[in-house]
C-alpha cells in the first residue's frame, strides 16, 4: 500500500502504521516483529535536496516560497548490478569487440530533455545517473512517469519505490497543498523510524 499514487491514502496509511510503531518502541521484542517495510518508510524520510538551496522544512510549508527550477528536475542515481547471465553476455560481447565485431546497444527512443550516464540503455554494471528536465514528457500521472522511466532506462525493480518517491516530489513540489502533504508524510515517516530504531 505504500506504493499508492494517492498522497492522502499514503498519509492515512502512515498514521495507521504509527500506532504499531509506538507499541513496538515500548517493547523490545515487538521491534523485531515489525513487519512493515522499514526500507520503504526510510525512503520517505530521505531529503528532497532542498538543503542545497537553504530551504528548511518550515519554509517549504509557506505559501510564499519560490521553489528553484532545479528541484523540478528528476535526478536519480543507482548502482546497477548484473545477474550472472547478464555478466556472461557482457563478457561474450567484449570478446566480440576484441575480435573486431562492433556490438552496439540501441537506445529506447530517448526523449529530448533527459540524460543518463548509461545513455538510456543497459550498458553494464556500474553507477547510473538519470537526469530529466521535463518530467511530464513521460506521462501525466506519477505512475505513468514511473512506468515510462523504468522502461526507458531499464531500472531494476529494487529501485522502483525510491524512484517513485523522487517522481512524487518533483511533480508536486511546486504545489503548496501537495508540498504540505509531503511534509506531513515525511514527518510521519521520521516519527515511525524514530519509534522503531530507538
Amino acid at each position: 500500500m505504500l506504493y499508492t499514487s494517492d498522497l492522502g491514502v499514503l498519509e492515512v496509511l502512515l498514521r495507521l502504521i504509527l500506532r504499531p510503531a509506538q507499541r513496538a518502541s515500548n517493547q523490545r521484542a515487538l521491534r523485531t516483529n515489525f513487519t512493515i517495510s522499514q526500507e520503504r518508510i526510510l525512503t520517505l524520510v530521505h531529503s528532497w535536496g532542498t538543503k542545497e538551496y537553504d530551504l528548511e522544512m518550515a519554509q517549504l510549508a509557506s505559501d510564499e516560497i519560490k521553489i528553484p527550477e532545479e528541484l523540478t528536475t528528476l535526478n536519480y542515481q543507482f548502482y546497477r548490478r548484473l545477474t550472472p547471465s547478464e555478466a556472461a553476455e557482457t563478457t561474450g560481447e567484449k570478446k566480440n569487440d576484441v575480435t573486431g565485431t562492433v556490438t552496439s546497444t540501441s537506445q529506447k527512443g530517448k526523449r529530448k530533455d533527459s540524460a543518463s550516464s548509461t545513455g538510456g540503455a543497459k550498458t553494464g554494471e556500474g553507477f547510473t545517473l538519470i537526469s530529466v528536465n521535463n518530467i511530464h514528457q513521460y506521462g501525466e500521472t506519477d505512475m505513468d512517469i514511473l512506468k515510462n522511466v523504468v522502461e526507458e532506462y531499464d531500472i531494476p525493480e529494487e529501485f522502483h519505490y525510491a524512484l517513485l518517491n523522487r517522481i512524487r516530489i518533483v511533480t508536486n513540489i511546486t504545489s503548496t497543498e501537495s508540498r504540505r502533504k509531503f511534509l506531513i508524510i515525511r514527518i510521519l515517516a521520521i516519527a515511525i523510524m524514530g519509534m522503531i530504531l530507538i
